[in-house]
């Protein structure tokens, strides 16, 4: 009895040394005692783990397959698993006793006993395995069924003939209702028969519900395989499709005959400007968006793939978070992912625009993380951020790892290839490091200098001249090289120089490098046509030097240029020396190295070591015309679970009798701020329901289509009977245009400018609270949204009383011209109020009138014009001559300095080019509602640099006015108004970075006037405009 229990309690498997003999495990196995055997067996995987080869013991463990004993059989199975590949002819012995344990109570041993079998590489068995995994699919185990799709993939390598029994086992387990079931038959489906789609149809919607359950590794089998299906089965969301005008339907009795439009073929109409998706490719993107807060990187990598190839571009956005962050995970994972951020910031860099400090490099950081991340924040670097870029670059120069100070180097000659704007700038800077003490930094700073000069956007002397000056102190011949071609390109403009620095060259030729010596040898050949006076003898002893060099390409090119330079027998070649020799060069390429891994899948191992591997299958690309959607509403037969068949809807689990799988709000709407609120139908109206609708209208919610962020004077005939008062706005003539006067309600503080604009403001003035104007506080819903017909927001001073501020009302600008719009005018107007695609985007109100004798039809955006910057134009089928229409649309502006260009098409004609749009600085931020506790932490935190006063007096001392002047110059938040005490704070956010914006106002001296502006932001550049 001691004995028992003193090998039953032994734990040092791993580090006792007598654990190794191999003989005393034999023994053990082959005694009868059941201690023995499961000592003898933990021994066994306790050396396996250590890496020890164990196969010696493989007839003695085999004979242990028929004990009783569960513990001893789950260890037995273990090392037949793992064994059963080396030694299949043993384990055949043993194919009987694993055909009877497939009947055995524990469904751990059933299981077991299925790997067993189907680890044995005999292919005269294959149908035996077959068939117990025929007899698995209908286990009523859910572990046992998972052990049978694992099984598929085993067969159908070992024989791929097997693979039509094998899809037939496939359906069975698609028709799972278990998560644990789905993940590994999903994984053998990709792994059999990958382009079999049709099996996938009826389970779709199945698969879109039940994916937050299932385990991870499945969870990323399942996504892998949607984003092919994806591609396969959906149309490109980005698409620009061939607009036609909407034919009239028959007028109905007691409507207006204008204003019916047919809405046959309405789904594949673009909604707002952008594609309407599928209702199942919708259902797919909100399915895998929550596992983007996986704490697995493979399944956060696998949705950003999935949304990277799936999703529309504004919507991919939202993927940049979760791999910045990813980003910073151990080497291994961040080296994926920093792979996979530079292939999608090379093909779309304003994703990762606004986390372009996630991707600084780190002191830790291994030499390949650097590189990436050099890469990535080249391709992400804009005119707003390429400032903070250059001065972490500059940073990176003082390392000691030389390859990363070149490295970073050619990362600032990209951004200055890139970013005109900054190309002197970076001139300038790599001039300076010519004196650096490290060889590396001057030598890479000369190459940069040579590629910068070929875009010959700077002046050459000054510079040629200093690059003369340090070439006796270079030793590497890059940079010797580069030297010297940059003198003899623009030797011209040195002619004193040049002749020197080729005297000197030519004395040391025997000396220098092969790669410096054809350099020179060129140098030669362009001061002999150039100044042969002062380089003929020169030259002359360079080409007999070369014509006995030891390197054939320096004989083969002197042997070129003197017979077609240096000779007389060919005048006419002469001639035309000069013209090759200073031909015109090309402006350099950068290398973009992920440019080129992205033509593999993201995710992918081909994509990871960039060369094609074993099993690749490449990313399909879309359907050319939209695939029949009727196939994902097939009927869904029993599971294996003995569940009830039932339809599949793209709105729920089920239809009729069974519960949905989760909630209404999961399984048939999408809710963002981003987006908005659909509910998913196909009807093509607003409401709150599932029944065919759609749900989230910024209307007045009566069902009909309009602008994205439409009122009713925003209405254009989309897909449904406009009212007869859009009828009306669209067919009436322009009326003259109204004299207008500005209310003026600034009184006496017209000397207070906050703004860069004046703004107009309405005279009636309503009372509302602050909260209920921001945009986190006003949720889409099928309730008419009170936009317009709103007031501004207010705010309760010290005392209690109300401050009453009027609604902001802005200008309208001219945007196109009739004369260069081909009859065609637009003008635009920034609205106030928040967007139902996002926070970070501006409302803009257009007004388009048709000037011309002739109707103008299919008035569209041009296809330059990109869905990232203008969302929410519809095409107008119709506009009749003096008629005109207003559109609502939302605008993204990259900066504050960066203008939208917009380009119009009508009648087949065009783009008629607009002037640019700049963004409003007014409508630069968003509302942030804060308590005045909150306010005074964040304004105490944003001091130093972030912080901006100025003083300035009020002729008259109308305090309640500060406020409306301060909220119509800038959209803010009303945080406190005391007008007793003279004090006034406002909040706001910018649209961009969401970075907070302060204003504080305080009135020191109440009967002069006297008064300070406090600004208070990360955005210097904001707060600097709004000072």
């Amino acid at each position: 009895m001691s004995l028992k229990v003193t090998l039953y309690k032994r734990t040092d498997y791993f580090s006792s040394p007598e654990a190794d003999n191999s003989d005393e495990i034999n023994k053990l196995l082959d005694s009868k005692e059941r201690s023995h055997k499961l000592e003898g067996m933990k021994k066994l995987i306790a050396m396996i783990c250590k890496g020890q080869d164990v196969s010696k013991s493989f007839p003695a463990v085999v004979k242990n397959v028929i004990v009783k004993d569960t513990e001893v059989k789950k260890l037995v199975y273990i090392y037949l698993v793992h064994y059963a590949e080396v030694e299949p002819d043993s384990a055949l012995l043993s194919i009987n006793n694993f055909q009877k344990d497939l009947n055995d109570q524990n469904q751990l041993i059933r299981a077991q006993a299925l790997r067993v079998m189907s680890s044995i590489r005999v292919k005269v068995i294959t149908q035996i395995i077959l068939l117990a995994i025929q007899k698995c699919v209908n286990d009523s185990s859910a572990y046992v069924r998972k052990a049978a799709a694992h099984a598929i993939c085993k067969v159908f390598s070992l024989d791929p003939d097997t693979r039509d029994s094998l899809i037939e086992i496939l359906q069975t387990l698609l028709n799972d209702r278990m998560p644990m079931v789905l993940g590994s038959a999903v994984s053998a489906f990709s792994e059999v028969c990958p382009e079999r789609f049709d099996l996938i149809h009826p389970h779709f919607r199945k698969l879109c519900k039940m994916l937050a359950d299932t385990d991870e590794w499945g969870q990323v089998a399942i996504l892998n395989m949607m984003t092919r299906y994806g591609r396969d089965q959906f149309m490109d969301p980005d698409r620009k499709k061939e607009k036609k005008p909407k034919t009239p339907k028959p007028p109905k009795q007691g409507s207006d005959s204008d204003s019916d439009w047919s809405d046959e073929d309405d789904e594949d109409d673009d909604f707002f400007g952008i594609p309407q998706l599928d209702p199942d490719h919708r259902m797919l993107l909100n399915a895998v968006s929550p596992l983007l807060q996986s704490r697995n990187p493979s399944v956060v990598l696998a949705v950003t793939t999935l949304y990277f190839y799936l999703a529309p571009r504004m919507e991919a956005v939202k993927v940049a978070k979760s791999l910045s962050r990813l980003a910073r995970s151990d080497r291994e994972t961040s080296f994926v992912v920093l792979s996979t951020v530079a292939s999608m910031a090379a093909t779309r860099p304003k994703m990762f625009a606004p986390f372009v400090t996630d991707y600084f490099v780190d002191s830790v950081d291994p030499s390949y993380s650097r590189q990436l991340k050099l890469e990535i924040l080249t391709y992400v670097a804009n005119e707003s951020n390429i400032n903070k870029i250059l001065r972490e670059f500059n940073s990176y120069i003082h390392s000691d790892d030389k390859a990363f100070v070149a490295s970073t180097i050619k990362a600032i000659t990209r951004c200055a290839i890139n970013i005109e704007e900054v190309t002197e700038t970076c001139i300038h800077g790599l001039m300076a490091h010519l004196t650096h003490p490290n060889e590396t930094v001057v030598a890479e700073s000369v190459i940069a200098l040579k590629k910068l000069l070929q875009l010959g956007s700077v002046e050459h002397t000054h510079i040629v001249g200093q690059l003369a000056k340090i070439l006796d102190r270079l030793e590497d011949p890059s940079a010797r090289a580069s030297v010297t071609w940059v003198i003899g390109e623009y030797c011209e403009k040195v002619p004193l120089l040049a002749p020197d620095v080729f005297r000197v060259l030519a004395k040391g030729f025997v000396d220098e490098h092969d790669q410096v010596k054809l350099q020179i040898l060129t140098l030669g050949a362009k001061l002999y046509l150039s100044n042969p006076e002062q380089t003929h003898l020169i030259f002359q002893y360079v080409l007999n030097l070369c014509k006995y060099d030891r390197n054939y390409d320096i004989r083969d090119r002197a042997r070129l240029i003197r017979g077609t330079i240096y000779t007389d027998t060919l005048p006419a070649m002469r001639a035309h020396g000069k013209r090759l020799m200073f031909a015109t060069k090309q402006p350099p390429e950068m290398e973009r190295p992920s440019e080129e891994r992205a033509r593999f899948a993201l995710g992918s191992l081909s994509h990871v070591v960039n060369h094609v591997v074993s099993g690749y299958d490449p990313i399909p690309d879309f359907p050319e015309e939209r695939p029949d959607p009727s196939v994902r509403d097939t009927f869904v037969g029993p599971g294996a679970d003995g569940a009830a068949g039932h339809a599949s809807s793209p709105y729920g689990m089920a239809v009729g009798g069974e519960d949905a799988f989760y909630s209404d709000d999961e399984s048939g709407s999408w809710t963002g701020s981003e987006s908005g609120s659909w509910s998913g139908s196909e009807s093509g109206s607003w409401t709150g329901s599932q029944s065919g609708s759609w749900s989230g209208s910024d209307d007045d919610g009566s069902g009909s289509w309009s602008s994205s962020e439409g009122e009713e004077e925003d209405q254009v005939p989309q897909a449904a009977a406009p009212t007869q008062s859009e009828s009306s706005a669209i067919s009436a003539p322009v009326p003259a245009p109204a004299a207008t006067t500005s209310a003026d309600l600034l009184g006496g503080l017209e000397s207070l400018s906050i703004g860069e604009t004046p703004v107009a403001v309405t005279a009636a003035t309503v009372t509302a609270p602050v909260a209920a104007f921001a945009p986190s506080a006003a949720p889409l819903t099928a309730e008419p949204m009170p936009f317009i017909e709103d007031p501004l927001p207010g705010s309760a001073d010290a005392a209690g009383a109300s401050v009453v501020l009027a609604p902001v009302e802005h200008e309208s600008q001219p945007l196109l011209s009739e004369v260069v719009g081909g009859g065609l005018s637009a003008e635009y107007k920034f609205v106030r109020r928040p967007s139902s695609y996002g926070e970070d985007k501006c409302t803009v109100k257009l007004t388009l009138v048709n000037h011309s004798a002739n109707p103008l039809t299919n008035i569209d955006l041009d296809d330059s014009v990109s869905l990232s910057e203008v969302v929410g134009f519809p095409v107008i089928p119709q506009l009749q001559p003096g008629a005109r229409t207003t559109v609502t649309v939302a605008l993204s502006f990259e900066s504050l300095s960066s203008p939208i260009q917009m380009a119009f098409t009508h009648s087949d004609a065009g783009p008629f080019k607009c002037h640019p749009l700049p963004p409003l600085l007014a409508e630069a931020l968003n509302p942030f509602p804060v308590s005045a506790e909150k306010f005074e932490q964040l304004q105490a935190q944003l001091g130093g640099m972030n912080e901006e006063t100025k003083s300035f007096s009020l002729p008259q001392a109308k305090l309640w006015e500060v406020a409306q002047v301060v909220v119509q110059n800038a959209n803010v938040h009303v945080v406190s108004s005391d007008v007793d005490a003279g004090r006034f704070r406002f909040a706001g956010r910018t649209k961009l970075a969401e970075h907070p914006v302060l204003i504080s106002i305080q009135v020191a001296d109440l009967n002069s006037g006297a008064a300070s502006l406090r600004l208070n932001s990360e955005d210097t550049i904001l707060i600097a405009r709004l000072g």
